[in-house]
Order: structure tokens, then C-alpha cells, then sequence
């Protein structure tokens, strides 16, 4: 057993040794992502396919979108108990203090009070945004001029001398 111990130790070692850290260009990362993207939508979540997006977050761990990809991603695949998924909320939770999980059901469960009023406050802003936007809509903005050649048209020349 020694004997095996001792080979295995230079094995690890060698390895060990030889194993060189690598940057990659972000164009790289981009590439991968655009490869995962031309996937068919009802594929993405096959493990292959989801190797290839956990690639590219390999070379940025600091990308929020990718982890949000990747969570979303195999959250489509319903396999809710996934140790993968388990795992990336873990160290989403930890890493950018969120799961980026869409089940609200998982949320409510796990999140802290902290994280629950940065939930609703971005919910809120969305909510204020799209009633912003209709309320923009439904306003029909008009020039000074357009308001009093709007009145002058509308109204008969017998009206305006009376006044």
C-alpha cells in the first residue's frame, strides 16, 4: 500500500506542477455564450449544453448575468432538486446576495430580510416604470400653438368677435 501511496503522491504532484493558470480575452467568453445562444431553446438545458455556459462563466467569475443565465437556465429543465442548482444558489446567495431563482416559492424560503426588501424594492421600480410608461402614453403632449390653433379651428368666427 505504501508503495501505491508514494506512486500516486508523485502522480498528484507532477500534475499539480504542471497545471498552468491561463486569461482568456473577453471575446472569448462571448463566443462561447453566442454558441449557447444558437442552441434550439428547448435543448439549452441538456447537460452538455449547460457545460458549455458554465464554461465561459469559468473565465469571469464575477459575471452576475452569467449565474443568472445558468440558474434560469436550469430552472427550465424543472429539476428542482439538482445538486448543480442547489449548489449555484448556494454560492449566488453568498457570492451576489441573491439566487437569481424565479420560483417565488424558493425565495420566500430562503431569502433574508435583507435580500426580501431588495426583491420588492425591484419589483416596485418595475411596476413605477411600466405605469410611467403608460401614463406617457396616454398623454398627448401639445405645443402652445397647437392648443390655440386647435381652439381657433373648433370654434365659429361669430363666437371669437362676441367674446
Amino acid at each position: 500500500i505504501s508503495k501505491w501511496k508514494t506512486f500516486s503522491t508523485k502522480i498528484r504532484s507532477t500534475l499539480l506542477q504542471s497545471i498552468k493558470v491561463k486569461s482568456f480575452p473577453n471575446s472569448k467568453k462571448t463566443e462561447i455564450y453566442n454558441q449557447f445562444r444558437k442552441i434550439p431553446f428547448k435543448e439549452r438545458h441538456l447537460p452538455n449544453n449547460i457545460f458549455r455556459l458554465l464554461s465561459a462563466w469559468t473565465l469571469d467569475f464575477s459575471d452576475e448575468n452569467f449565474m443568472k443565465e445558468i440558474i434560469r437556465t436550469l430552472e427550465r429543465s424543472k429539476n428542482y432538486e439538482s445538486p448543480l442548482l442547489i449548489s449555484l444558489y448556494t454560492y449566488s446567495r453568498k457570492k451576489f446576495g441573491e439566487t437569481f431563482s424565479t420560483r417565488d416559492k424558493f425565495l420566500r424560503l430562503k431569502e433574508t430580510s435583507k435580500q426580501r426588501v431588495k426583491r420588492l424594492k425591484r419589483l416596485e421600480d418595475q411596476s413605477r416604470h411600466l405605469h410611467d410608461k403608460s401614463f406617457k402614453a396616454d398623454i398627448n403632449i401639445q405645443s402652445g400653438e397647437e392648443i390655440v390653433n386647435e381652439n381657433i379651428e373648433g370654434s365659429k368666427d361669430e363666437e371669437l368677435i362676441n367674446k
